[in-house]
């Protein structure tokens, strides 16, 4: 059974939504009329100003540098001792974060997946041409015809907008596509 609660599942869902936007954001870059998008990005769209974000907000203590005493210090031992009096604070509250963690007050959440973007050597496919190809494959296009319009291969384009279009919990199968686009699904 799928867990539909805790800290982990409330991360996740904040995540989808924030690549669910983007990919919304895309298609009308794109200038692709919302009523040529599938009904359940239509729909998801419409009910998404009114969707939780989730969050559970932790203030840290608040930092008091030392005092700088000019007559008897210089300004970069003061910085030495300000470094270390801020990282005994900070190194503490992340002590006390992996403790709850630790005994199963806080739930561990899972880091992001990170998109890798070109690299230093332009390998790797751009942010942007991944929700590019993402919102194009939503609209309807196979991925050939995708790699296409794209410098990229066809492998590469369809591993790219996949990972996208996952990370938002939408479909990258064109059937599966075209069956969700007769649902309404949030």
């Amino acid at each position: 059974m799928v867990s539909v609660s805790g800290q982990a599942w409330a991360a996740k869902k904040n995540r989808e939504q924030e690549v669910r936007t983007r990919i919304v954001r895309t298609l009308q870059e794109l200038a692709i009329p919302a009523t040529e998008w599938p009904d359940f990005i239509q729909s998801w769209q419409v009910n998404a100003p009114h969707q939780q974000r989730f969050g559970h907000k932790v203030t840290p203590p608040s930092f008091q540098p030392p005092v700088y005493d000019r007559l008897a210090q210089s300004i970069e031992e003061w910085k030495k001792v300000a470094d270390a009096a801020w990282e005994r604070l900070r190194d503490h509250f992340v002590r006390q974060r992996r403790y709850w963690e630790q005994v199963g007050v806080d739930e561990k959440i899972p880091p992001a997946t990170k998109t890798r973007g070109p690299g230093k050597t332009g390998r790797y496919a751009k942010i942007e041409d991944r929700y590019k190809w993402a919102a194009l494959r939503l609209r309807g296009l196979a991925w050939k015809e995708i790699a296409a319009q794209s410098p990229a291969d066809i492998s590469t384009v369809t591993k790219a907008a996949t990972q996208v279009l996952r990370a938002a919990g939408w479909p990258a199968k064109l059937s599966a596509i075209k069956a969700a686009a007769n649902t309404k699904a949030t």
